[in-house]
């Protein structure tokens, strides 16, 4: 049986995982894609095809990483996407650790995809963890947690 499936927020919510983690990911390469595609026609430098990087493509991660499973899949298709928007789809002429460096040595500041989502995730652990903070997620996860080790 197939889960059921509904949109909140602009997140795809499932009672399959499966099936959440696919729309999300599914939808927001596509995104990505149509975006890039779009800003190939501009005569963009190295740096500004970073900022377009960085300042669209960024911002529509954040909202699936954070709250979602990491689909390692769809980080290297997206990490694919990001560098041959970056070389014109000719291949590597910059090493790509050193792209993801500061300025200071010899870098342009690239995102690192995977570092980026590690990061999101550790910024939950941090939320969750820190006394102060007291949402009623925390109350869902709690419990959830109990739950399941109880089982």
């Amino acid at each position: 049986m197939a889960g059921k499936k509904g949109r909140a927020l602009g997140v795809w919510l499932s009672t399959d995982p499966d099936i959440t983690i696919s729309l999300n990911y599914k939808d927001n390469t596509e995104k990505i894609k149509l975006i890039l595609g779009c800003w190939k026609l501009h005569r963009l430098g190295l740096l500004g095809k970073i900022t377009v990087l960085k300042g669209l493509i960024a911002s529509q991660l954040v909202y699936i990483f954070s709250p979602l499973e990491t689909n390692h899949t769809a980080i290297k298709d997206i990490n694919v996407m990001f560098y041959n928007f970056l070389q014109n789809d000719k291949g590597d002429k910059l090493k790509r650790n050193i792209m993801i460096n500061d300025y200071s040595e010899g870098g342009l500041k690239l995102i690192d995809i995977a570092s980026f989502n590690q990061s999101l995730k550790a910024t939950w652990i941090k939320k969750y963890l820190d006394k102060e903070i007291c949402g009623s997620w925390k109350c869902f996860f709690t419990q959830n947690v109990i739950h399941t080790e109880v089982k």
